[in-house]
């Protein structure tokens, strides 16, 4: 049985800042429509603001729903790593990320995991909610609005040790829809003596429609970052920078886009169109859903690296343009 959160649906109407292409006519008509059969990420990558690329389905067959590409697919695995060897060799997150994607050998997975120390369950974020993250935090910043409240609540002896706690307020991207309100906790802070190992546990207590059907593994639950979760951590990254703390911004897995990644993006949103068959066996098109774009991202992060692809957060001044 569905649910929903504060009366949200899965219909609820997006702000127009985060619509995307909904019909064949906005993504096809008035381009020079292409037709790609492999070389994708190259042939999207290549395409001019006239041109529109039909392709072919892509995901693997055995993967039979979105939800079950997203939540049964490889992804890239962080190496699991000793307190130890985090501190004797000084090892970032954003390190170990880049080593993980060059060790990663498929083509196609979604987003990247990783333990945390303290207890070892598993993390997820996905390169797809990284982007809508950075587009929530881009467009209230850009805009100069408060709507964010990041909060710290915890004292400062109890932080040194747990990192900062705080309360967020984040507003949703759909319309006449309520502020989701959480808490962020063991969030790394200047003065905290775990920073190097704290980021592998920061968590919220948020949760949304995109969790709903939160995956797991065997032994372990996961925690998925979601779209809201990262702007919020953006925006106390942002704020703290601003303090002349850059502990929250250096200690962290999150990611954020390039201006290269953003329009590459910006194109399978707006520009691709796949070609599937119906249960009759009639051919129709339609845009991407989130598991061919996070498969594309991946495909598009193993091709080009992922610095030329995501950056730290500490280029949080710097915004991508979106469209």
């Amino acid at each position: 049985m569905k649910t929903s959160i504060k009366g949200e649906s899965m219909k609820a109407e997006k702000k127009t800042y985060f619509q995307k292409p909904q019909t064949m006519e906005e993504i096809l008509s008035h381009r020079t429509v292409r037709r790609a059969d492999k070389g994708i990420v190259a042939e999207i990558s290549n395409l001019s603001i006239d041109d529109a690329l039909v392709v072919p389905p892509f995901i693997p067959e055995r993967f039979e729903s979105r939800q079950h590409y997203l939540k049964r697919v490889e992804s890239i695995m962080l190496p699991r790593v000793h307190v130890s060897d985090i501190r004797k060799n000084h090892l970032t997150p954003y390190k170990l990320l880049e080593d993980a994607v060059s060790n990663f050998k498929l083509g196609f997975g979604a987003g990247y995991t990783y333990r945390s120390v303290k207890d070892g369950v598993h993390s997820r974020v996905y390169f797809d909610d990284c982007i809508a993250g950075d587009l929530l935090f881009t467009y209230l910043a850009q805009a100069g609005r408060t709507y964010f409240e990041a909060k710290p609540y915890n004292g400062v002896q109890e932080a040194t040790i747990k990192g900062g706690k705080f309360k967020v307020s984040v507003p949703s991207r759909t319309k006449k829809m309520c502020r989701y309100k959480f808490t962020m906790e063991f969030v790394p802070v200047a003065g905290c003596v775990n920073n190097d190992i704290l980021w592998t546990h920061t968590h919220s207590d948020h949760l949304c429609l995109s969790k709903q059907n939160d995956f797991s593994y065997r032994y372990n639950r996961v925690q998925q970052w979601d779209p809201h979760e990262i702007a919020a951590y953006f925006s106390i990254a942002a704020e703290a920078a601003r303090r002349g703390d850059s502990s929250v911004a250096e200690h962290t897995a999150l990611v954020r886009p390039t201006q290269k990644t953003v329009d590459f993006y910006t194109k399978i949103t707006h520009q691709v169109a796949v070609d599937v068959r119906d249960e009759r066996g009639r051919s129709h098109k339609r845009p991407l859903n989130q598991a061919e774009r996070e498969a594309l991202l991946v495909a598009y992060v193993k091709r080009n690296g992922i610095r030329e692809s995501f950056v730290q957060l500490t280029e949080l001044n710097r915004f991508a343009t979106y469209p």
